[in-house]
């Protein structure tokens, strides 16, 4: 399981960076957006997500195994090389849990400590050269953020404006239904429903 596992994600985040340099992955899948990397999923922009979750079951089997040395070495590589590859993604949301993820497991594991700095350094390192050498990653992380957090509009700007909407629509919805709720994974069912529908204030849809 744990050799199956670490071939899969080597083979996934190859790919990833195959698509990354050349625009296009093994199978000359291109990339959807110019700010984001989905490999293998082509229009699915899921690759940061599925790594994210894949990478934490890595990392307990190579706890686990960690006696062997060798697949040790190439374990520690090919995680610092899925961190980075999940940041290039695009995929904010599943960057900043496995940074969560990665610190927590930094403080409540044995793992030697020049491993540990040398993770640190060598991810850090990666990210901010990547950030300034590549614009569309700059924009993803740092003014599409921004815009996303505290909204963009010519009247004002107003904190996670941009969500505003999708806020007031599972409110209703949680007040029309308080005891049982609507059930689970159908907000994108009945947010369509005439009772639940919320605009943007000022009228001005952002591209996501």
């Amino acid at each position: 399981l744990y050799i199956f596992l670490l071939t899969t994600v080597i083979i996934v985040i190859i790919d990833g960076y195959i698509q990354f340099f050349f625009e296009k992955n093994i199978f000359g899948f291109e990339k959807y957006r110019q700010d984001r990397i989905s490999g293998f999923f082509k229009e699915d922009l899921i690759l940061g997500s599925y790594l994210s979750r894949i990478l934490f079951v890595l990392i307990g089997l190579a706890l686990y195994f960690k006696s062997n040395s060798k697949l040790n070495k190439v374990s520690v590589l090919t995680i610092l090389l899925c961190l980075v590859m999940i940041f290039l993604s695009g995929e904010r949301a599943a960057f900043f849990k496995t940074l969560i993820g990665l610190i927590i497991i930094f403080f409540v594991t044995g793992i030697k400590w020049r491993i540990k700095v040398f993770s640190i350094i060598f991810s850090s390192v990666s990210i901010i050269l990547i950030m300034l050498m590549n614009q569309n990653v700059f924009d993803r992380y740092v003014d599409q953020l921004k815009s996303h957090i505290f909204g963009k509009s010519e009247k004002n700007i107003g904190f996670l404006q941009n969500y505003l909407p999708m806020f007031k629509t599972s409110l209703k919805m949680f007040n029309d239904n308080k005891l049982i709720g609507k059930g689970p994974k159908t907000y994108r069912y009945h947010c369509d429903d005439k009772r639940f529908v919320s605009y943007f204030p000022d009228k001005i849809f952002v591209s996501f």
